[in-house]
């Protein structure tokens, strides 16, 4: 009867343990992909950046030098995705609107703040890359720029 109980309370503990793992990976995740809407978008190029950083085994000099280059070139797919922007709008407010009938006052009126809240983080984005610009950060344009520029 004394093995019964003991394993019983092992298991216990160790389902215990699984679920609370998972409810806290869960708030982890929630948190970093709340972060990343709500925060900035160079957090991602950032993280690329260093990967590839590891993977090429680059140099702190390469490194200096290259990361001008990502920079500007978050900052070139930020302005087409701003002149892209109006029709991204369209498509969009069409989905939503075609959605909102399915969905309850208070479902939808989070849908609309959860859409200002997409709006709000791409026009800050926009705003960065336009201030790198006037700080004189990507005045030099290499050789083989982009033709949009």
């Amino acid at each position: 009867m004394k093995k019964w109980r003991f394993w019983l309370g092992l298991i216990t503990l160790f389902i215990s343990g699984v679920a609370i793992g998972a409810a806290g990976t869960a708030i982890y995740i929630e948190h970093r992909i709340k972060h990343a809407l709500e925060g900035d978008a160079s957090i991602l190029t950032s993280r690329m950046f260093k990967k590839l950083s590891r993977e090429l085994r680059l140099t702190e000099k390469q490194r200096a030098k290259l990361s001008k280059t990502v920079s500007q070139a978050q900052c070139d797919l930020l302005r087409v995705r701003a002149r892209s922007q109006p029709e991204i709008d369209r498509i969009i407010n069409y989905y939503i609107n075609l959605i909102k009938p399915e969905l309850t006052p208070e479902q939808q009126q989070k849908v609309d703040i959860f859409y200002q809240k997409a709006k709000r983080f791409w026009a800050r984005q926009e705003a960065k890359c336009q201030g790198q610009e006037m700080d004189g950060v990507d005045r030099e344009k290499p050789e083989n720029s982009p033709p949009h520029r």
